[in-house]
């Protein structure tokens, strides 16, 4: 299993789950490629409220991903509400 880095730790921690849940936004077309001798990995950070980690945490990331998608979610805006 993958450790968690120091901050990932800590953010997990600040809002009492295991671990951060992790979206698929892109589904599987992103995945990490070897380009010359490195290995290079798309990331993208989806800012989400408390009640949003626990609601996947409970429910699964891929139901908070419907749940933006139903809503019509701008994943994108810091000052967006939470879809709780």
């Amino acid at each position: 299993m993958r450790q968690l880095s120091n901050t990932a730790k800590t953010t997990a921690s600040a809002f009492g789950v295991e671990k951060p849940p992790v979206l698929r936004v892109w589904g599987d077309g992103f995945r990490s490629r070897k380009i010359a001798d490195r290995t290079t990995a798309w990331l993208l950070a989806v800012p989400v409220s408390k009640k949003e980690i626990e609601y996947a945490a409970a429910n699964g990331p891929a139901k908070l991903e419907k749940l933006f998608a139903e809503r019509d979610t701008d994943i994108y805006n810091l000052n967006r509400l939470s879809v709780d």
